[in-house]
């Protein structure tokens, strides 16, 4: 009875810690991003955020989309013949926000919300995974914000505005249940299936935990459970098939489009000017921080009293310890090191210096899939993040410093106040959007046509555009949030992947159908050269409108 009644208090004193860690990554979500960008009907900043625009006209197109389609994530009129689904991924509250959007007009946006319950959950399974190690609930919960206030996570989502990679909270609820005594097959079911409805990379890493706890599994009892194993990857294949994977053309790019920092669990720097150490910060220069940034999309600084943890755990490790529990750790480490070196690629720079080993070319294909490879570095981050702060807590302990790991937590808020600052201006830092297509021309060749195509076109996902297209760099979001505010297709936009054989077929289509002034019906045509535009309209006078408008070169077809 006295044991019962102790498990029962130790159960709710768990779910206290965990509440309180939920408030406090809410909290620091909502300083993130203020009260205004939480709101449903302010999506303007959404506009001035970079891959946060991709996102919203997605969104927006996506609502155009009909009801009943397959795949559900489909934008048929977005980049129209692409196969393109969901631009920033991300199906759960685009298809929320379809659904309401039936009942409810006008724009909105809930990227605000989503992003306040990613921090609010990343809070919450940081303390459950921490639980896993520690006894203590108050140390549990000043622990649980080295996981809110990750770098990788706040760089992420406040910097690179990749807002579906917040959820970064499945990798840690992964590794919770990694470290759980039974299989815990419906968790893992629902898990896979919801990671691949929010992003194929983070589902890809949690894919790799799985198996890594199926190997654990297996060494500890040595026995195979083929439910256990088949239902979580029936569930992960029905969440592929959901979100339209199998529909896209190839994304295939060349190895090695980015690649993971060699010194990026080191390097507190993300840009000539900015970083998340405050004493690089008052001791560094640009030219400094430009040689070890190396290539910033790869950025996944620990954290200096991470690091530091990690140092002190390595002193008080003890090898009996590995060579007891070794079962239970060399799968999930084995997992996370081969991730690590995957998003590392074959050929590592290391202060601007090159260095190539060989890799399969089975491998070599494979990485070529996922052009931001840099992301597989994450379950092995989150490893050595929860076992600096396993460590820091275990020291406190025996130390007996009561306000150690408050302490810490403290230093930590404090050493990467200029990176947790500048996030916060990120998001806060927002202009009304106005658009370049003014002219009231516009509003009377939409009543008429369907469907608007730019020539030549563009891609943003193959480097820098060069020629005519440059044009489109800087204007293209005009030209789509005027499509998708009169319900036309385009043949053009932004997506996470690159479109480098779409764009060939479409400048080559195009190009012939004003070389014989065979337009289609119901478009309207913008052009970036000159030359282009003048020829069809010195041989195909009277076919169609023809004018120069807002600077673009337009012809249109009036139905």
């Amino acid at each position: 009875m006295k044991n019962y009644l102790k498990l029962k208090w130790l159960h709710k004193h768990e779910i206290t810690s965990n509440g309180v860690s939920a408030l406090i990554g809410g909290f620091f979500g909502w300083y993130f991003l203020g009260f205004s960008n939480l709101f449903p009907w302010n999506y303007s900043w959404l506009y001035s955020k970079g891959d946060g625009l991709q996102t919203q006209i997605g969104f927006e197109f996506f609502r155009n989309a009909p009801i009943l389609q397959w795949p559900l994530t489909a934008v048929p009129q977005y980049i129209n013949g692409s196969n393109t689904f969901l631009p920033a991924e991300n199906a759960v509250p685009n298809l929320l926000g379809k659904f309401i959007g039936v009942a409810v007009p006008g724009n909105f946006q809930f990227v605000g919300f989503w992003i306040l319950l990613c921090f609010a959950l990343q809070g919450y399974f940081g303390a459950k995974l921490l639980s896993r190690f520690i006894n203590c609930g108050r140390s549990c919960v000043f622990g649980s914000l080295f996981f809110i206030l990750s770098p990788a996570l706040l760089f992420r989502v406040g910097v690179m505005n990749h807002y579906a990679l917040g959820a970064q909270w499945m990798i840690l609820l992964a590794l919770y249940l990694y470290f759980d005594i039974e299989g815990k097959t419906r968790a893992w079911s629902t898990l896979l299936f919801f990671a691949m409805l929010t992003s194929v990379y983070i589902s890809a890493m949690l894919l790799v935990v799985f198996v890594a706890h199926q190997m654990k599994n297996y060494l500890q009892s040595k026995e195979v459970s083929l439910s256990k194993l088949f239902f979580p990857l029936a569930f992960a294949a029905l969440g592929f098939w959901v979100m339209g994977y199998l529909s896209t053309r190839s994304s295939i790019t060349g190895s090695n489009f980015f690649r993971l920092n060699a010194i990026a669990w080191l390097n507190p720097g993300y840009s000539d000017e900015e970083s998340f150490s405050f004493v690089l910060n008052s001791f560094g220069n640009p030219r400094l921080r430009h040689v070890f940034s190396e290539e910033w999309e790869g950025f996944q600084y620990l954290g200096t009293v991470v690091i530091a943890g990690v140092l002190l755990g390595f002193t008080n490790v003890r090898k009996i310890q590995i060579r007891q529990n070794w079962r239970g750790y060399a799968p999930i480490l084995f997992g996370g090191s081969a991730l690590f070196v995957f998003a590392l690629s074959n050929r590592i720079v290391f202060l601007q210096q090159e260095f190539s080993y060989w890799w399969p070319s089975q491998l070599l294909d494979l990485r070529q899939i996922f052009r931001g490879a840099t992301r597989f570095g994450w379950p092995m981050y989150y490893l050595v993040t929860l076992f600096s702060v396993v460590q820091i807590i275990r020291f406190c302990s025996v130390k007996k410093l009561k306000a150690g790991v408050a302490i810490a937590s403290v230093l930590m808020i404090i050493e990467s106040f200029p990176g947790i600052a500048n996030v916060r201006g990120e998001f806060s830092s927002s202009k009304p959007y106005e658009t370049s297509i003014v002219d009231k021309k516009w509003n009377e060749i939409a009543k008429t046509n369907s469907k608007i195509v730019i020539y030549p076109n563009f891609d943003l996902q193959v480097g820098e555009i060069t020629g005519d297209a440059k044009v489109w760099v800087d204007r293209w979001f005009d030209l789509a949030k005027y499509a998708v505010d009169n319900d036309m297709s385009t043949n053009f936009g932004y997506v996470p992947r690159p479109l480098t054989e779409y764009i060939s077929e479409q400048d080559a289509r195009i190009l012939n159908e004003l070389e014989t002034g065979e337009l289609s019906p119901g478009t309207i045509y913008v052009l970036a050269n000159e030359t282009v535009w003048s020829k069809f309209v010195q041989s195909n006078s009277g076919t169609a409108d023809a004018f120069e408008i807002d600077g673009f070169f337009v012809i249109s077809t009036n139905g």
